[in-house]
């Protein structure tokens, strides 16, 4: 937010809330999912990081500033020093914003205006955004693979002093965004068109209903939304200083999704909180933490994104930006001079334990949640694998300052933030972990920083197959008791989409998982496991959505019941599903194939109750 122009759903979880790829990748193949923006402006540094993904941003205004003939994509991506992002081998998520004054609808407003012709097709030339749009991939094609639609958009002119982006409605948003899919789509079908990310609380300060509601609002009224999956892949938030919104908001947004049955990943962009004491460049306290406390806050915003289900997420910046940026906060992992800030040691931290698409991760905290957080907050990281298990723990005042923490595997290193680690202590109790004390509120705080502890990371090996399970290992601590917390739902929303418009009824590919088998108006999706996978005996938590698009009212299903090989033919049943988890038409089932090994094929049945007919889907697993 102050900072120069920037860029699998829940429902789809193991073992709780796991963030996993949006396309059916084997389960031990990873995708790239902690990124750092602007790490091409110290590529190396990024790399060692452990960085997987970068951003680069392409301003429209810069590129083609005299009108549809000009094109100065070489000259800008020089002066933006774009050339070592877009050459250093990490994968780019491009951003495209800002209207230049000869496509501007209003000269009055800039950059931010809104660009003429978007109600004709992207290949008209009176559709300039949509021309622009259509240059720029082919430029990329190959290269770029994923393109953000704009950012912070939901501000509206003058609520962040002299900075906003966009001074349109929403309703000329979604035209901006209904151009840009189908330019994106016509050059590169295989790529991806994100949501532009939201800010939440601009939003949410004001009182008003969130910038994701109002555009998806206005999507509805268009009938060629919803065959099309509303014209976006996935949802971007940038979210700073705040660790009860990083969980939260995931929530929230996935809600919105759902009153239009939607799944949709969603992409945590842009993290951070900034610094005042750093020795070389200090700066005043007010709104700011120390460098300490950014490297605690770096592991615990990631731990619990990991936990949310966050696709992909984006630390803001590498390095700190130049004075003549108009830039004061210090951001960077790196100083301007190239030197290193704790959060750099932090981030190799959470590359190392925390950055893999393929691992399991649930948040299983305990006590009752103040606004500090919980009085010990737990997140769970399991690597099936490579035989490990990763906990992150930190405490409030209200948490222990020592916790046992019960052992499965053979050893277990203890983690500081910066990435030093010692022996794990284990007794008949298990794990002996001291957690640090919380730090001290201070007036200058962020608006919603938390005062926890500094996090510590559990990391066992060793542990054998038979120690997967939905269960999350019991803690215990010799100085008071501990009681699990119970994680408040969020409230579902009543469903407010139009029946897709697709033959047949069933639903637009883009709007659900791979794994789908629809009737006249009964759709089942299951989101994990997929086809081919490898799952290990015992319990096992799969999830996925199903509804009945004749319901009046709720998802129109009764029952989810999951078999190993077919039913009629005297398949085993292994598991009823509790309906409306996570979101309104979802469902979650724990599964027990503690009795199963070897190939089989897994038979997922749904029944409607509109009509009392089933669904179901089946695919091949393997059990060992």
């Amino acid at each position: 937010m102050r900072r120069y122009l920037s860029a699998l759903l829940l429902s789809v979880v193991l073992l709780g809330s796991a963030s996993v790829p949006a396309a059916a990748d084997p389960w031990y193949a990873s995708t790239p999912v902690l990124g750092i923006v602007d790490a091409g402006r110290s590529a190396a540094a990024a790399k060692k990081a452990g960085a997987t993904w970068d951003r680069a941003l392409f301003l429209w205004q810069l590129i083609q500033p005299n009108g549809t003939n000009d094109w100065n994509l070489d000259s800008y991506v020089d002066q933006a020093k774009l050339s070592t992002t877009l050459n250093s081998g990490l994968p780019v998520v491009g951003v495209v914003q800002g209207t230049p004054a000869w496509a501007d609808g209003d000269y009055h407003d800039g950059a931010s205006g809104v660009p003429t012709g978007l109600d004709y097709p992207v290949d008209d030339p009176r559709n300039t955004f949509g021309q622009y749009m259509l240059r720029l991939v082919r430029a990329y094609k190959g290269h770029i693979k994923t393109w953000v639609i704009w950012n912070e958009p939901d501000f509206l002119p003058g609520e962040s002093g002299t900075w906003w982006t966009w001074s349109g409605n929403t309703a000329d948003f979604y035209r901006l965004l209904k151009t840009a899919y189908r330019a994106v789509k016509a050059v590169d079908p295989g790529a991806t068109v994100v949501f532009p990310a939201t800010t939440y609380f601009t939003d949410a300060v004001h009182g008003r209903e969130l910038f994701l509601a109002r555009v998806l609002q206005e999507a509805n009224k268009d009938p060629e939304a919803p065959a099309n999956g509303y014209f976006f892949d996935a949802v971007a938030v940038n979210l700073y200083c705040s660790l009860d919104a990083v969980y939260r908001v995931h929530g929230i947004y996935a809600s919105i999704l759902a009153q239009y049955q939607l799944e949709k990943p969603l992409w945590l962009t842009e993290t951070n909180c900034p610094v005042y004491n750093d020795a070389t460049v200090p700066e005043p306290a007010s709104g700011r933490i120390t460098t300490s406390e950014q490297a605690a806050y770096l592991i615990e915003a990631v731990a619990l994104a990991r936990a949310a289900g966050y696709q992909r997420i984006g630390w803001y910046t590498m390095v700190d930006h130049d004075a003549s940026s108009g830039i004061v906060d210090r951001w960077g992992l790196l100083r301007s001079d190239g030197t290193p800030r704790p959060a750099f040691q932090a981030f190799e931290a959470a590359s190392a334990y925390l950055s893999r698409s393929d691992v399991v991760v649930h948040l299983a905290p305990f006590g009752t949640a103040t606004a500090d957080g919980w009085p010990l907050t737990r997140i769970v990281v399991d690597d099936p694998l490579q035989h490990t298990r990763v906990q992150i723990l930190w405490r409030t005042t209200d948490g222990p300052a020592t916790v046992n923490v019960a052992a499965a595997g053979s050893a277990a290193q203890v983690v500081d933030p910066l990435g030093f680690s010692t022996a794990a202590q284990r007794t008949d109790q298990g794990w002996t972990v001291q957690l640090p004390p919380p730090r001290v509120p201070q007036s200058s705080d962020p608006p919603g920083f938390q005062s926890a502890g500094y996090p510590v990371l559990l990391v066992e090996t060793g542990l054998p197959f038979v120690s997967w399970n939905a269960d999350p290992p019991a803690i215990s601590s010799p100085l008071m008791a501990l009681t699990p917390s119970v994680l408040e739902a969020v409230p579902s929303a009543p469903l407010i989409a139009r029946p897709a418009p697709s033959p047949g009824g069933s639903s637009p590919a883009a709007a659900l998982p791979a794994i789908i088998q629809p009737g006249p108006s009964l759709v089942l999706s299951v989101g994990n496991p997929q086809p081919n996978d490898s799952l290990p005996r015992g319990k096992y938590v799969m999830q996925g959505v199903a509804f009945d698009r004749a319901a009046g009212s709720g998802s129109g299903v009764d029952r989810v019941s999951v078999f190993v090989d077919d039913r009629d033919a005297g398949g085993q049943h292994v598991g009823d599903a509790t309906l409306g988890q996570p979101v309104a038409n979802g469902f979650s089932a724990t599964v027990d194939l503690s009795k199963l090994s070897g190939a089989h094929t897994l038979f997922v049945y749904a029944r409607s109750s509109v009509t009392g007919k089933e669904t179901v889907v089946n695919f091949p697993v393997t059990i060992h």
